[in-house]
């Protein structure tokens, strides 16, 4: 993926947030979550690929602060009222971190760590949080990001995940009714020429 698509997919996903943020239908936060979903894994595998490439250099270029390597390892547990997840990261300091909280959404940048930037990104997460009480606390090198739940349930994943059987009667759920329009009017159109 060259720079000016990634630029692209981050600006795509960044309005996904937003729209998924503003809306109330369940229908419509399903859609989005499946597109936001979508563009954040071919980001993510982009990102990897590239920071591999930039790792095989021998004379590395000079720091862009809007590259990012996306972290993919990390892990988490639970209570009833707080998620915690852990990243283990040489090098992160408290000063040079920029956090993120959406009620749906995670995105955590590190910013000049031996020479590279780093993110971690949960695109949408399985349930809300309540962005207000979420913090980072970063203690050398493990980092410890605490996701306040906005209901006390039990998480089965991080992640969002959707039934693709569920999104594919959705999708056709949307299509048809737009088809059946489109063959209406094609009757109508036949038989007002047979009459003419």
């Amino acid at each position: 993926m060259e720079m000016g698509e990634e630029h692209r997919v981050r600006m795509d996903m960044e309005e996904l947030r937003r729209l998924t943020s503003m809306a109330k239908r369940p229908r419509v936060l399903s859609l989005l979550s499946h597109s936001l979903r979508r563009l954040g894994a071919e980001l993510s595998r982009a990102t990897a690929a590239a920071g591999m490439r930039a790792a095989t250099r021998a004379a590395a270029p000079a720091l862009d602060y809007r590259n990012f390597i996306t972290l993919g390892s990390f892990s988490w547990d639970q209570d009833d009222k707080e998620i915690r997840i852990y990243l283990f990261l040489e090098g992160a300091e408290q000063p040079k971190v920029e956090t993120r909280f959406s009620a749906l959404s995670v995105d955590i940048k590190f910013y000049y760590m031996k020479g590279s930037n780093y993110e971690f990104i949960v695109p949408i997460l399985n349930k809300e949080i309540v962005p207000d009480k979420c913090n980072i606390v970063v203690t050398h090198p493990k980092v410890v990001i605490t996701l306040s739940k906005a209901l006390k349930q039990n998480w089965s994943d991080l992640h969002f995940k959707e039934d693709e059987k569920n999104q594919d009667a959705i999708l056709l759920a949307c299509c048809r009714p737009k088809d059946e329009r489109r063959i209406q009017v094609r009757r109508l159109r036949s038989h007002l020429q047979i009459r003419s």
